[in-house]
């Protein structure tokens, strides 16, 4: 498992951002109540598996988000999103009365993504964690990859090769309430850690091989897709990659639901939100080809138009 400490000098963009988030509450305490959860699932061969379940935060004061909806509900027919009814079986973690109390030990929840009323893409049936302090963040954390180390180990296998073919998305929801006027407002920060973008050719036995492409323009500027002669081992990069390139040509179908990464992140990629993108790469000769695929995709995600993020009030009085 990770250690982690207060000092967060050596930690990446997720704990300044968290850090940041309970600074600005205590600053402006007087004026606004805000109030934090966290969630923390991970995508591994197209599979969500909740990182926070089993946690002693998860029995302590965990709940799950989702709800089974009311038959007042169902006959509502559709959300003011215009999504048919049955999108829309969950209300969000966000709303207390979509939460449920978890019992003592329970880690066993089935997790399926749901659209709410609201046309939130949430996963139902994933503990939601209250966070108080930023010491709380670091707990969540530390007791979910303490245990994720621990499975992995009793399974046999490498930490560091199977975190590079996984996806980890932080959640990190916000419900910010004027003392005076009774008025709130709803949000979240969404942390991605995407899997690593290997490369393997598309068809077997291609003269263009991961080694001999090195020295080859021709390899190094082909691209990613069904008409070039590379594809990604990971699937659900594959699907983002497609997903980026309908958005960037205006595609009125986007194939969000064609894996389960681009299905979760659907909200993030869509209008009413900011992204940042961050690309890691790497200089060494034998990984060119990824480092020119990374960069390429970087520069068609800096194209697609994602839309202006809004303010969500609600009344919480």
């Amino acid at each position: 498992g990770t250690s982690l400490t207060t000092d967060i000098g050596e930690h990446g963009i997720h704990f300044h951002a968290a850090q940041q988030l309970f600074t600005i509450a205590a600053h402006r305490s007087g004026r606004y109540q805000d109030t934090f959860s966290m969630t923390i699932v991970e995508v591994h061969n197209e599979k969500l598996t909740d990182l926070v379940a089993g946690t002693d935060m998860a029995d302590e004061c965990g709940n799950v988000q989702g709800r089974v909806p009311s038959s007042k509900d169902r006959k509502s027919g559709r959300s003011k999103k215009g999504y048919p009814d049955d999108e829309h079986s969950f209300k969000s973690g966000v709303s207390q009365s979509g939460d449920s109390k978890i019992s003592k030990g329970s880690n066993k929840h089935k997790l399926e993504i749901r659209t709410n009323y609201d046309g939130d893409t949430i996963v139902q049936g994933l503990h939601s964690i209250p966070v108080t302090t930023f010491e709380d963040v670091l707990r969540v954390w530390g007791e979910s990859m303490t245990q994720r180390a621990s499975r992995l180990t009793e399974q046999g296998k490498e930490i560091e090769q199977y975190e590079s073919t996984c996806h980890t998305i932080a959640t990190i929801n916000v419900v910010s309430t004027n003392i005076a006027t009774g008025v709130g407002t709803v949000g979240r920060v969404q942390f991605v850690d995407l899997a690593g973008s290997d490369l393997v050719p598309r068809k077997q036995g291609s003269k263009n091989t991961k080694n001999s492409s090195i020295l080859s323009s021709d390899g190094i500027l082909s691209g990613v897709g069904n008409n070039n002669e590379w594809k990604f081992t990971n699937k659900s990069l594959g699907t983002l990659h497609e997903v980026v390139n309908a958005r960037c040509q205006f595609m009125r179908s986007v194939p969000y639901r064609n894996s389960t990464l681009t299905h979760l992140l659907r909200d993030s990629l869509d209008a009413d939100t900011k992204v940042l993108l961050m690309v890691c790469v790497s200089s060494d000769e034998q990984d060119l080809q990824e480092t020119a695929t990374a960069l390429r995709f970087a520069s068609r995600m800096r194209r697609v138009t994602i839309g202006k993020a809004t303010k969500h009030s609600v009344s919480l009085a």
